[in-house]
């Protein structure tokens, strides 16, 4: 390549203890400006900025398996706004990161046709942020942990209900409540591990109940009420009248 003054100055190659090889613009014996860097098999691993032997600026990283990722680079990673794509030019993630993770916010595609908007930490949902079908409708908006929902939340079921409250570990878990398309509050108390627990109220059949749960149904002592008024009051078994109890008509 070119020199000037004993120094490498100019467009040329340079091949690094490791046998990966530069080839572009040269400053001072340092890899400034355009070029790019390719391992000794001669496969492209980045090309872009350079700063002083390092990659910085904007430039394009290829990963081993097709993946690679466009934008803004700092330190030889990719720090700030940039775009990831899989091996098939799909358009994966749009958004921030920090040393080569999503990190700030950010959407990313799913294969299957969901998208995921808002929150990312060290490569997985962490903050606040909304989970999307494929028909673009919204099916969860609140709180993530470690890719999961966690904390608080509103989850969309497919027939126009929905649960909003506690979550953890992608659970309903805490306090919340089932809200039918009218906005009639079907169950409002504790849940755990994604089933109704404890002392809380719900709808029935037969009107609406109030009293203790277990696995998801009414367990143990409770009323049930229609018009306001009490037609039952005693125990129940899974769901049904069983124990003592007694039945107003």
């Amino acid at each position: 390549g070119d020199w000037i003054n004993d120094k490498k100055e100019g467009r040329g190659k340079y091949v690094n203890i490791h046998e990966d090889y530069y080839i572009g613009s040269m400053k001072n014996d340092y890899m400034n400006g355009k070029g790019k860097l390719y391992d000794k098999n001669g496969k492209l691993l980045y090309e872009g900025d350079f700063v002083n032997n390092k990659a910085e600026g904007f430039g394009k990283y290829a990963f081993e398996d097709g993946y690679y990722c466009i934008g803004e680079v700092k330190n030889n990673k990719m720090n700030g706004k940039g775009k990831q794509y899989d091996k098939d030019g799909v358009l994966l993630y749009e958004g921030d990161f920090v040393n080569n993770h999503f990190e700030g916010s950010g959407r990313f595609n799913y294969r299957e046709g969901f998208y995921y908007i808002g929150e990312w930490k060290n490569g997985v949902r962490h903050g606040k942020g909304k989970y999307y079908g494929i028909k673009g409708n919204l099916k969860y908006d609140g709180d993530w942990v470690n890719d999961k929902p966690e904390g608080m939340g509103k989850n969309i079921h497919e027939d126009g209900s929905y649960y909003i409250g506690q979550l953890k570990n992608g659970k309903k878990h805490g306090k919340g409540q089932i809200i039918d398309k009218n906005g009639k509050i079907k169950y409002n108390g504790e849940w755990i591990n994604d089933k109704p627990e404890g002392y809380s109220s719900g709808t029935m059949d037969d009107g609406t109940y109030i009293g203790d749960y277990k696995n998801g149904i009414p367990n143990g002592k409770g009323k049930v009420y229609y018009n306001n008024e009490v037609i039952y009051e005693g125990e129940f078994v899974d769901g049904y009248y069983e124990g003592i109890g007694k039945r107003i008509y």
